[in-house]
């Protein structure tokens, strides 16, 4: 789907009067998805009694109670309301029928487009992927069942019919579909009209072909919203909408990764309707899918009362995570970037999406800095460091807030490692960098404000030790390789200590990929020279640990350097 593919998904609330600000002297005007923008209001109208003077829709004069005739057939016509979007909502009624039924949805066509945009043969197409089979990762369900196992299953509030309604009709605005909450009302009780059944409404005259992949991915979306809604009707607008943005990938026509990779600077949890936040929420929603427990997961995040962050924060531990949300979120940041699933445990890229290249800023003269840059809350930078030599690369992040920072060594084009870059209490940190120009050539730093609150500010830069290149001060406080490498059962340690006069802290720890300690293996003050330490492959409290890829830290006078260590059982 390219960028000028629009969707509007209006989660049937007043419109806000910010909202009608936005509308244009032109008709029709085009609307991306109102669905979040208009979501808190109509949570207040539902829970309130009826304001009819709130002033819309009109229904033209007309006065009309609202529901479907009782098990209706191919054929049947009755009169819908009909949603004119391009303004305040306003109804008008139009005869609509029945052109085709499934096991759970009836096709519905508003009479003027049949023949024109909506034909026979489309409806066939449009019943057997709703039914029996897509062209995704599940392609022997249909979008009813791979929505309902994926989110839950729909309302059925007021015509005692488990089918659902797809209602076609020729939109005023340039938008997909919706979804209009209102219908789960019984018509008169509130602020707007309700056709009294579980239907979404779709665009005979949008983005493509009714039946085409892109417009069948469209219907499961607004499907998804039917169902969230069931649930968790007050649900923040990023965390329904990137799941109605991963129906359409299980569907298997996922919107097109764009926008974002140019501003991944972006909050993920503030919707403001525009492109980057429906592709942000898709790929967040993506990666939590993929990392955190498939399916079973992504139902219990439609489930949980507790909204955003903290629903999230819920899920993960209801089902048994050790992570919460900010350390998730430091994750996918760095997996936006690498996008390579084959690095450490698999945490830093997709398996169900491609993702194109993000921007980051690169520096190639040294020493950088000092550089104060700002990441907004649940956002993202990059900075890269390229042909350079052995120094040291510091942080000053905003003490306020929570950061989870990745590094990612690359070799030529190909990464080589990621692991975390942890900060201490104030948000600061020094790491060597002590292969730079010989294992690796470049080095990218993710900056995640993995935080809903907090200062914006970090500030970054490289120095030599004592000001000059490194190469020419002997004994570089460093790591060396480990012998052997793999290895089994144990491996000597190796690390070089500076000359600085006197004892300075020390510490040595073996870490997973994850960023665990694993084991403490040196504590306490260090004298200048060459130490060795070796590693038996336990956790010090005499239980060996798994066969995997570990990182080795070492601390000293505030920097920090790694080398990855594997075991083989």
């Amino acid at each position: 789907m390219t960028m000028q593919h629009s969707k509007l998904s209006i989660l049937a609330v007043v419109l806000l009067p910010a909202f009608f600000s936005l509308a244009a002297a032109d008709s029709p005007r085009t609307i991306r998805c109102a669905t979040q923008v208009v979501h808190a209001e109509k949570v207040a109208a539902a829970r309130t009694t009826v304001r009819a003077s709130r002033g819309g829709p009109s229904l033209s004069g007309q006065s009309k109670l609202m529901t479907p005739p009782a098990n209706p057939n191919v054929g049947d016509s009755w009169n819908w309301y009909i949603w004119s979007l391009n303004g305040p909502p306003t109804a008008t009624l139009q005869s609509c029928t029945v052109r085709g039924e499934g096991a759970s949805i009836y096709v519905v066509v508003e009479d003027s487009q049949w023949g024109l945009n909506v034909t026979q043969a489309k409806i066939d197409t449009i019943l057997a992927r709703f039914e029996s089979h897509s062209p995704g990762p599940y392609p022997t369900m249909g979008i009813y069942d791979i929505d309902t196992t994926a989110f839950g299953l729909p309302p059925d509030e007021l015509d005692s019919d488990p089918k659902i309604y797809l209602l076609y009709y020729n939109f005023d605005v340039a938008a997909d579909g919706f979804f209009w909450a209102f219908d789960e009302y019984p018509d008169g009780s509130q602020a707007y009209a309700s056709n009294e059944c579980e239907v979404v409404y779709l665009n005979s005259f949008g983005s493509g072909d009714v039946a085409g992949d892109f417009m069948l991915a469209v219907a499961g979306h607004e499907f998804e919203h039917l169902i969230h809604w069931n649930y968790d009707e007050d649900e923040d607008a990023w965390v329904d909408e990137g799941l109605a943005e991963l129906a359409m990938w299980m569907y298997g026509n996922p919107d097109n990764i764009s926008g974002f990779n140019a501003n991944p600077n972006d909050p993920l949890v503030t919707w403001g309707g525009a492109w980057t936040d429906y592709i942000q929420t898709y790929l967040w929603s993506l990666y939590f899918f993929e990392q955190y427990g498939g399916i079973p997961s992504v139902r219990a995040v439609v489930a949980e009362p507790k909204n955003s962050v903290n629903g999230y924060d819920q899920v993960l531990v209801d089902r048994g995570y050790s992570e919460q949300f900010t350390d998730v979120f430091g994750d996918w940041g760095a997996a936006n970037f690498l996008d390579d699933p084959t690095i450490g445990d698999g945490r830093y890229g997709y398996v169900g999406d491609d993702l194109p290249p993000f921007i980051c800023p690169t520096n190639s003269t040294y020493p950088v800095g000092p550089l104060t840059r700002n990441t907004n809350p649940t956002a993202c930078k990059y900075r890269r460091l390229a042909d350079g030599t052995p120094m040291d690369f510091y942080v000053d992040c905003s003490d306020d807030a929570i950061w989870e920072l990745t590094i990612m060594l690359y070799d030529g084009a190909a990464p080589v490692d990621a692991f975390p870059f942890p900060v201490d209490s104030l948000n600061d940190a020094t790491y060597f960098l002590s292969e730079f120009g010989t294992t690796y050539d470049s080095v990218v730093v993710a900056f995640a404000h993995a935080s809903t609150w907090g200062g914006n500010g970090f500030t970054v830069g490289t120095t030599f030790p004592t000001g000059v290149p490194p190469s020419l001060i002997p004994g570089v406080a460093a790591l060396l390789p480990n012998r052997p490498n793999p290895f089994n059962p144990a491996t000597k340690i190796e690390y070089n200590l500076p000359d600085g006069g006197s004892a300075r802290p020390v510490e040595l720890a073996v870490y997973d990929l994850s960023g665990r300690l694993v084991r403490t293996l040196v504590d306490g003050l260090g004298m200048p020279g060459l130490h060795s330490i070796t590693w038996d492959g336990s956790d010090g409290a005499g239980r060996s640990v798994s066969s995997g890829v570990y990182h080795v830290r070492l601390t000293w006078d505030g920097r920090m350097s790694t080398r990855k260590l594997q075991l083989i059982r």
